[in-house]
């Protein structure tokens, strides 16, 4: 399921998304999969388009690594501001 939902978020996105979103499956299934229903729920509710699909994946990809891939739901204001300075 969560393979199927990394397929449908990658189509026509650029290779090295499905990339990144394969690694982050490496490192947390957990964390892809909360990834992936956010990108889904934007598509269908505010019909995101596909450059910010590829933004989002780009940024949060960069905060995981950041944070060694450390769980979404763990990570505070306080450790958002860390990476953002």
């Amino acid at each position: 399921m969560l393979l199927t939902k990394i397929n449908q978020i990658s189509k026509g996105q650029k290779q090295y998304i499905k990339r990144l979103l394969d690694n982050m499956l490496s490192h947390s299934s957990n964390n892809v999969e909360k990834i992936c229903d956010f990108i889904i729920a934007e598509r269908n509710e505010i019909n995101i388009k596909e450059s910010t699909v590829e933004w989002h994946i780009k940024v949060l990809d960069q905060l995981l690594k950041f944070h060694d891939f450390k769980d979404l739901v763990k990570i505070t204001k306080d450790v958002l501001n860390c990476f953002v300075t």
